[in-house]
């Protein structure tokens, strides 16, 4: 029932096709026990199963979330290395802030061509078709609900998906 990261409420939103990475049957158990369904993304990197320290090393996909949040606000260091890692440790998907980090598919996976889920769906094609419906419902619910101004959409192998749940969003 994850939705994602961050202030649903902020006005830059990131939806990727799913979280990079696989996770272990622990790290699952952690997520479904600990998490909740919007929550913290600094918060998450501290529970026991899921630590990882947001502050010391760049990750690829929420530096350039950074970059194009910074540059919008009209920072003028938006391009700093220094400034985009404390950007990521202190403001990248905050309850607080002003980005929300959401994804099509809820289960992490290092790339299409892995599935590391077999227990639950015996195949990555069943599990999205079980699963991609309702996120796509999901996401679009989120929309209405909350009204984003602006839709950050990557990953190009589900962008069906992305025109199908931000079909009314720039």
């Amino acid at each position: 029932n994850r939705r994602g990261f961050g202030n649903p409420r902020g006005q830059y939103w990131f939806i990727g096709m799913e979280e990079g990475g696989g996770a272990t049957v622990k790290a699952l158990q952690v997520r479904a026990r600990d998490m909740d369904a919007i929550d913290d993304l600094y918060r998450v990197h501290q529970l026991d199963g899921l630590k990882a320290n947001m502050c010391s090393h760049l990750t690829a996909t929420w530096i350039i979330m950074g970059k194009i949040v910074r540059r919008l606000q009209g920072t003028s260091d938006w391009s700093d290395r220094s400034a985009a890692l404390r950007y990521q440790c202190h403001e990248l998907g905050r309850a607080s802030g002003d980005t929300f980090l959401a994804d099509v598919l809820p289960l992490p996976s290092p790339g299409k061509n892995q599935w590391h889920y077999s227990w639950l769906y015996p195949t990555r094609e069943k599990y999205e078709t079980a699963v991609l419906p309702q996120r796509r419902i999901l996401l679009r619910e989120l929309v209405d609900e909350f009204s984003p101004d602006l839709v950050f959409c990557y990953g190009t192998g589900q962008w069906t998906d992305f025109r199908e749940a931000f079909r009314d969003v720039r």
